[in-house]
């Protein structure tokens, strides 16, 4: 996490500061209070599944439809044995009704901001009510023709049958756009899709310098000053500099698949935060790949349950693990920050170039779940802020940029320039990022890199 090549805010002061918006309730763990029931309703409802059984994917959540686009509704068996009658619930506040387990509902033209859909079954027994919610989008792929197709359709919800790529877009209930799909937010077909041949003028010079590449002819040995490659240096670099900035694929692609975050915004961050060199050490102590530091670490460890329940028994034992995080003592917490900066740190003294390659390959889940993590931790702080879900405040675009200036620069900055944003009663990314700090502002420049 890299706020910038120069200038980084204090860690420990930052650092307290995050925890701090903890304690007092700004940014507390945990997902937005459920949709209320009806008082009696089964706490448990029976499981509703959803699914475009004839359309293709071709982005993160977003399909395309060659035909009218057919939203297909499964109902599991439910629990107490009872039989389902009906499936029933409303699209954009009409109701509708389907007297089967299964059934399906021709989807019309939305507008651009989606239709809520809520949704439920009916049993012998009783009536369990719409417990279940996704905001669905549909436009024709041609505006001009908004009756004919292919049409694109996005869904958000955590109830698709299959599993969805973006989560933080069904928790943001925010659906990706559907007239400009995001280059940097999509995750390909298979892992030969994230193959890239960028310039990279550091990882370059740490070719060079490492002696991994031979630049003696080249002016000043191929380095500038700084440790990046001059343009005669990235030359002799050039194979080597494509070879190890493709080297992680494989896991970028696996990890962002198990953190259901898209792959290429993935590989992205990795490339601004440290150029695919695992050796790096950030001037403020950030490690690894995701220059990861105690920031990251905390967020981390407070906003993925997941991560916190694998790491904590092996540091401090099954019984104090039964508390969360927050709960912890703040020695305890520094000790797991600390386990979590081992993970990520590649560093390797008696190793060649200084680096532990495979260490490298095995910090990128822990990086992908950090921003998962981030995510999750933007999505409370404008639930909090706002007192509505992020995706009726703000663009699908406009919550990553949020996500990626909090993994970059902290919830303390975001945070600040979140609320100075609502004030006027705005939430996107260009009145946001006018509101930074001077000691936050080089998270702009960030997020500018990443995700334009």
């Amino acid at each position: 996490m890299v706020l910038s090549r120069f200038c980084k805010p204090r860690p420990v002061l930052v650092l307290l500061l995050s925890s701090a918006l903890v304690f007092f309730g700004l940014v507390e763990p945990g997902y937005a209070a459920p949709r209320e029931q009806p008082d009696g309703q089964d706490p448990s409802p029976t499981p509703v599944w959803l699914s475009l059984p004839d359309c293709q994917t071709v982005g993160s959540g977003v399909y395309l439809c060659d035909q009218v686009p057919v939203l297909h509704f499964r109902a599991d068996p439910p629990a107490d044995g009872s039989k389902v009658l009906q499936i029933s619930g409303t699209l954009a506040n009409v109701p509708f009704t389907c007297l089967a387990s299964e059934c399906d509902l021709k989807l019309e033209q939305t507008p651009d901001s989606g239709a809520d859909l809520f949704f439920g079954v009916v049993t012998n027994v009783r009536d369990e009510g719409t417990p279940f919610h996704a905001v669905v989008r549909v436009s024709a792929q041609d505006p001009t023709r908004p009756n004919a197709g292919p049409w694109l359709v996005s869904i958000v919800s955590v109830q698709l049958a299959v599993a969805p790529t973006d989560i933080c877009a069904v928790e943001w209930e925010a659906p990706p756009p559907l007239d400009n799909l995001l280059s940097w937010a999509l995750s390909p077909a298979e892992a030969e899709g994230l193959e890239t041949t960028t310039t990279l003028d550091l990882l370059a010079g740490r070719l060079i310098y490492w002696g991994i590449v031979e630049a003696r002819d080249c002016p000043a040995g191929g380095l500038l000053a700084s440790g990046a490659a001059n343009a005669c240096g990235v030359e002799r670099a050039r194979q080597a500099m494509l070879t190890v900035q493709n080297r992680f694929d494989e896991e970028i692609y696996a990890s962002a698949k198990r953190s259901q975050i898209p792959a290429i915004l993935l590989k992205r961050l990795i490339a601004q935060e440290s150029q695919f060199w695992p050796g790096s050490l950030g001037i403020a102590g950030e490690y690894g790949l995701g220059q990861i530091s105690e920031l990251g670490a905390d967020a981390l460890l407070m906003w993925s349950s997941t991560y916190y329940d694998e790491i904590c028994p092996a540091t401090l034992g099954s019984a104090v693990c039964e508390q969360s995080y927050t709960q912890l003592t703040w020695e305890q917490r520094a000790m797991l920050r600390g386990a979590v900066m081992q993970q990520v740190n590649a560093q390797c003294p008696e190793c060649a170039a200084g680096v532990d390659w495979d260490k490298a390959s095995e910090s990128v889940p822990v990086i992908a779940e950090t921003l998962r993590a981030n995510c999750r931790q933007v999505n409370q702080l404008v639930r909090n802020i706002t007192g509505r879900p992020p995706g009726q405040v703000a663009t699908y675009a406009d919550l990553w940029r949020m996500t990626l200036a909090n993994y970059n620069a902290g919830p303390g900055c975001l945070s600040y320039s979140l609320i100075q944003a609502w004030r006027g009663q705005r939430m996107d990314w260009g009145t946001i990022s006018a509101g930074m700090t001077e000691a936050c502002v080089g998270a702009v420049d960030y997020v500018k890199k990443v995700a334009p």
